[in-house]
């Protein structure tokens, strides 16, 4: 495999011309692709094509203050993604000392059909005041074997209501462990209802605001989750101790709810219009606070740790 490092030297550029890699030649099947010191922009689209499909690895260093991708005006139905592939994509990794950059603000992909699995290391903390509260990296996927790592920053996945016809095996919110050269920010996710998600996963400081429908929901200690949309979702929502579930969603039934010892249910903010089939609370203190709004359609039960 070769090394594509992405060093332009003007800009914006199209990430597929052979004149912006310093090898000569555009990135090929089962290549390692670096965007690492520029900070050119690089466009979005299809340009790319079927030239950038399958590479091996993907990585977006800090040190690349460029900008990946396109907002149309409004932005909220206008967006162009870089439409790339990859076995592996790693955002926001640092492979220098001090000082640490901020990375690049805004970072669009569309990881298309293939299998992926991606980490984000770190965001930028900055955005343009025209891109007030839309996330510094936008993703979407249409692998069902796709897997996010989110371990700092905030990321926006299949973020806006165009993103439509998206899916993923699992998204992993928080870190394993703290992080080196860390923007000092939590991890924080934002799932539009385009995504069609098996498995939700928050854990450690994570935050996760999502309206679609995951099959099963996982939330650790420290995890918090925030739910909207009608999305039904079949699996099971389990709140371990140190957990948090915020019950948001105006449609839609929810199979199972289960609540630990120490972990916390909350549905008073919920509008009228779910339905909670099942509630099961477990050990000697959990925490569930009710809205009439929510229809429960059997008792809870309740069973020691």
């Amino acid at each position: 495999m070769s090394l594509k490092n992405l060093i332009a030297t003007s800009g914006p550029v199209a990430f597929s011309a052979t004149t912006n890699w310093p090898s000569g030649a555009a990135p090929a099947n089962g290549d390692d692709v670096v965007f690492r010191n520029s900070s050119v922009d690089v466009l979005g689209s299809d340009e790319t094509g079927t030239t950038t499909t399958g590479f091996a690895t993907l990585t977006i260093e800090r040190s690349y203050l460029g900008k990946i991708g396109q907002f149309g005006n409004p932005i909220e139905v206008s967006q162009t993604y870089l439409k790339v592939e990859a076995i592996k994509v790693y955002i926001g990794r640092h492979t220098g000392g001090l000082p640490v950059p901020n990375g690049s603000s805004r970072i669009m992909l569309d990881l298309a059909a293939v299998a992926s699995t991606i980490y984000v290391e770190s965001t930028s903390p900055s955005y343009s005041s025209a891109e007030h509260g839309i996330p510094s990296v936008l993703l979407k996927s249409n692998h069902a074997d796709t897997v996010y790592n989110v371990i700092e920053g905030r990321v926006g996945i299949a973020f806006f209501a165009g993103d439509t016809s998206q899916q993923a095996s699992a998204v992993n919110v928080g870190p394993t462990a703290a992080s080196q050269f860390g923007n000092n920010m939590p991890a924080e996710v934002y799932i539009g209802a385009g995504l069609a998600l098996a498995s939700l996963k928050v854990r450690n400081g994570g935050y996760a605001q999502i309206k679609n429908a995951p099959v099963d929901i996982d939330i650790m200690k420290g995890g918090r989750v925030e739910h909207f949309g009608t999305g039904n979702v079949t699996g099971e929502i389990e709140i371990f101790t140190g957990g948090e579930y915020i019950l948001r969603k105006d449609g839609g039934t929810i199979d199972k709810i289960i609540v630990h010892d120490g972990a916390h249910y909350d549905e008073s903010k919920a509008p009228p219009g779910c339905i909670v089939t099942d509630v099961e609370l477990v050990g000697a203190n959990p925490k569930w606070t009710k809205n009439s709004n929510v229809t429960k359609t059997n008792q809870e039960t309740t069973r020691g740790n």
